[in-house]
């Protein structure tokens, strides 16, 4: 049986990548963080050592990614700012 992924946070950026909070439907833990192109694509992955819970975007800029996870708040800074609401 395949290991299939779900996801459970989503954050668009600016130039139309998807920042997709992915976790693993055999073990409920979030695994992996994807980055995902207009056309489906997934173009990198992003690892986190625990599991994560949610994604933001943040700063006056926008270009912060905020990653929430079990004990602790990750936070990456990117070139492009993320669409916030």
């Amino acid at each position: 049986m395949s290991d299939q992924r779900s996801s459970v946070g989503y954050c668009p950026s600016r130039d139309e990548l998807d920042y997709v909070v992915c976790y693993s439907r055999a073990s409920m833990h979030t695994i992996e963080m994807w980055i995902i192109s207009p056309a489906g694509k997934r173009l990198a992955t992003i690892k986190v050592p625990e599991r994560v819970s949610n994604v933001a975007w943040g700063d006056k800029d926008g270009k912060t990614l905020y990653i929430t996870a079990s004990t602790s708040l990750y936070r990456l800074r990117l070139k492009v700012p993320g669409v916030r609401n």
